[in-house]
């Protein structure tokens, strides 16, 4: 799941945001990708962003998408 996030989002960064930068910060329990492209006003949950969410929730980590500074999107594992 993380190669398939990881490429989905480098994908969405340089196709939709024109971004150069794109961060990736892997743990055990979380996975955050960042990068330097446009900041979407609304977030559109296509094909790819839906296949990662339902796949994420399949295994127990949540999908949050901040949209501050930089696009991330962050998977984090639940705790029980």
């Amino acid at each position: 799941m993380f190669i398939k996030t990881i490429k989905e989002c480098t994908t969405n960064a340089i196709r939709h945001g024109n971004a150069k930068t794109i961060d990736v910060i892997l743990s055990d329990v979380t996975i955050s990708i960042s990068n330097d492209g446009g900041l979407p006003k609304n977030i559109q949950f296509g094909n790819g962003l839906n296949s990662i969410k339902i796949e994420a929730e399949q295994l127990d980590f949540t999908t949050t998408i901040i949209s501050i500074d930089k696009f991330t999107l962050r998977l984090e594992k639940l705790t029980n």
